[in-house]
């Protein structure tokens, strides 16, 4: 997180901090076009929000985070996670 910090602009407060500790937030860099830091929440049954912010902490368009996202689900899925959903 502090290396997304640093490279995109992007801010995290304590509040992610303890999400991520408590395993309901996860973050991912975005290394294609455009770089992203991606912020994943969970429920722990799916995802309940995601998010892909560029440089200067601006949102993706939904065109660009299509492939980001498809990505991030697939992640989740190879990891044994979010296995029966078929409509996201």
């Amino acid at each position: 997180m502090f290396r997304e910090r640093q490279v995109t602009g992007v801010e995290f407060d304590a509040y992610w901090y303890e999400g991520v500790e408590a395993g309901a937030v996860f973050f991912f860099r975005w290394l294609e076009g455009p770089r992203s830091t991606v912020l994943v929440v969970w429920d722990g049954r799916h995802p309940t929000h995601i998010e892909c912010r560029s440089l200067g902490a601006a949102l993706v368009s939904d065109s660009e985070a299509e492939p980001i996202l498809a990505e991030v689900t697939q992640l989740f899925r190879d990891a044994g996670f979010w296995q029966g959903e078929t409509i996201h």
